[in-house]
């Protein structure tokens, strides 16, 4: 689709930091876990990503909106579920 990880990725952060704000709990986050410094490093990770330790950032879209995304890493055959993030006014629809 023309865009690249590194964008897919910052996309995904700020996303992240909306939601969490829009629910009013970002300040609940650990400094480490949220803000620019968090966004770089994410950026810099997809950059030098390795073919065998592959980030991607995957999405569910509502409407033609993003209602819920998660960062995952692969190596082989094997999937991390690293981060996630949801808008706020879908969490009725979650799982869990």
């Amino acid at each position: 689709d023309g865009v690249n990880l590194p964008d897919r990725v910052a996309e995904f952060c700020a996303f992240r930091e909306r939601a969490w704000r829009q629910r009013g709990r970002y300040e609940t986050l650990a400094p480490a876990a949220r803000g620019p410094a968090l966004t770089a490093f994410l950026v810099e990770m997809s950059r030098r990503a390795a073919p065998d330790r592959i980030p991607a950032i995957g999405a569910l879209r509502a409407g033609g909106r993003v209602v819920a995304s998660a960062c995952l890493l692969f190596r082989g055959d094997t999937a991390w579920y690293y981060m996630c993030a949801f808008d706020p006014r879908y969490a009725a629809c979650g799982p869990g």
